[in-house]
């Protein structure tokens, strides 16, 4: 088995020039074995745009090794299809809690044992409410807990949501998506401003997922926004990384 992680400067080709793609850590667990093989790519993204992502996706179109031989994406991979929320950068340099840098993960099955580098085509897409107000559904948390919420956009979407009162500094909420039409979803103050959060869990079964949330400071009037998807809130970046080498 071969476990490196290394960090890897390649910048991608991108069509909008305010978004930039470039690579980080790879995990390569180069294996014969099925259990705990593939390797991981970490997507570093940065730009102006991100300080109002509210969900990002990534696809890969084509992935080949340096032989030209087609690398897969790993199968059965968590929320597959769907948008995941935004994860912060960190790590290397120029790094820290900067609202125009965020990171997500490609993963792929096992590269060629001889392979010493790849080329990773495919596309970001993200989530930008501004984009599209009627991407934006505000909750009052207080005043809809306990019941599904009656909204017409959810229902057009296919969503059924639920929240329960904020109690003990923890926002819970259930959800069924089955089209995953939501993007993420946001607990605020009563001015809209986000509220900090230390974490949470999820669970889920048959499509049914329960959600809990950690809030720092939630006070009276907190209210959620959920983010959905629409064709005029997502920004579509294509990226090309050539030439990434491997560990």
């Amino acid at each position: 088995m071969k476990f490196i992680t290394t960090l890897i400067l390649a910048t991608a080709i991108t069509a909008s020039a305010e978004v930039k793609v470039t690579v980080g850590d790879i995990s390569d667990k180069r294996t014969t074995g099925k259990f705990f093989s593939g390797m991981d790519i970490e997507l570093k993204l940065s730009g102006p745009e991100l300080a109002e992502c509210k969900g990002l996706r990534v696809t890969v179109k084509d992935a080949k090794d340096d032989a030209g031989k087609a690398i897969k994406v790993q199968e059965n991979r968590f929320n597959e299809g769907g948008f995941e929320s935004p994860q912060k950068a960190f790590g290397g340099f120029n790094s820290g809690d900067k609202k125009d840098e965020l990171q997500s993960k490609v993963e792929l099955e096992n590269p060629a044992r001889t392979a010493k580098s790849i080329t990773l085509e495919g596309t970001v897409e993200l989530i930008i409410p501004s984009k599209d107000p009627a991407a934006v559904v505000t909750v009052d948390v207080a005043k809809e807990a306990g019941k599904p919420l009656a909204n017409e956009a959810l229902k057009a979407a296919g969503v059924n949501l639920t929240f329960q009162a904020v109690k003990d500094g923890q926002g819970q909420y259930t959800i069924t998506d089955p089209k995953k039409r939501v993007a993420f979803v946001e607990y605020c103050s009563a001015d809209g401003k986000p509220l900090e959060t230390s974490g949470g869990m999820s669970s889920g079964f048959n499509g049914k997922k329960d959600v809990t949330v950690n809030l720092n400071k939630a006070g009276a009037g907190t209210v959620a926004k959920v983010f959905l998807v629409t064709d005029k809130s997502i920004l579509s970046v294509p990226v090309k990384l050539s030439g990434v080498t491997l560990p």
